[in-house]
């Protein structure tokens, strides 16, 4: 395996995203419909997280991750709340891209 020495892949934050990822792939074949988008939002605040250990981030990434974290539950309780979040992120997004 590809792998400097001292190098401890269970502390890699992109290791452990990759696994989330795999894993959520996999749980999403029997998880609810609404689990796939609430997984790939979760998955930005989680790979802003490895960024931001990494010193990578920026403050639009910080808000972005600020808004996810505020809202990523609400697919808990309110399935059109959630989906106007994703409304949102996508947003700010575009107006970013601009």
């Amino acid at each position: 395996m590809d792998r400097m020495v001292g190098d401890d892949i269970m502390d890699d934050g992109y290791f452990n995203l990759i696994c989330y990822i795999a894993t959520s792939a996999r749980g999403c074949v029997e998880e609810p419909k609404m689990y796939g988008p609430f997984r790939l939002i979760d998955t930005i605040d989680r790979l802003i997280e490895v960024m931001d250990k990494r010193n990578e981030s920026n403050e639009f990434y910080n808000k972005l991750q600020g808004k996810i974290q505020n809202k990523k539950y609400s697919v808990m309780h309110d399935e059109e709340e959630f989906i106007n979040f994703l409304d949102e992120v996508v947003e700010m997004l575009v107006e970013k891209k601009k």
